[in-house]
């Protein structure tokens, strides 16, 4: 219990902590996709749910992040596990990203609360999508909650 309230203390003062690469499998499996899926990753960092979204399902996926730095090493690491042709990582804002006109069926969030907040009204537009996410929820109607994740179906 002490170390996951250190665990939890650390990830809140740092927003560059990536999402554990074991959470990220859960998290995956909690999405339910398939080949015909398109996950979008908002703050997606080194591109690790994307890419293990992609190898263990086969669905397309997007990460977007403001950092050049980390959108090149996703880039690079989908290169290197065989799924750059089905990943694509791409520097931007997402405040600046009218997500309703995005083609995504699923939209995976690790983010910090005051972002979520702002977040949420564009994501409430995102009719028929599920989001996931991780450590922090969303002030909208939840689907369900599986350990630290919470998914909402808009």
């Amino acid at each position: 219990m002490v170390a996951m309230l250190v665990m939890m203390a650390l990830i809140g003062t740092n927003p560059d902590a990536p999402t554990p690469l074991i959470r990220c499998r859960e998290a995956v499996a909690l999405m339910h996709l398939n080949e015909t899926d398109i996950l979008y990753d908002l703050g997606c960092g080194d591109g690790r749910v994307c890419i293990l979204a992609s190898e263990m399902t086969g669905c397309r996926a997007v990460g977007v992040d403001i950092q050049a730095a980390k959108i090149e090493t996703a880039r690079e690491a989908a290169k290197m596990r065989f799924v750059a042709d089905r990943t694509a990582f791409y520097r931007q804002d997402i405040m600046e990203i009218e997500l309703n006109k995005l083609p995504a069926t699923v939209f995976y969030v690790y983010l910090p609360q005051e972002l979520l907040n702002r977040l949420l009204p564009r994501l409430e537009k995102c009719k028929g999508a599920r989001v996931i996410s991780y450590m922090h929820q969303l002030a909208a109607p939840l689907k369900a909650k599986h350990s630290e994740f919470y998914v909402y179906q808009f």
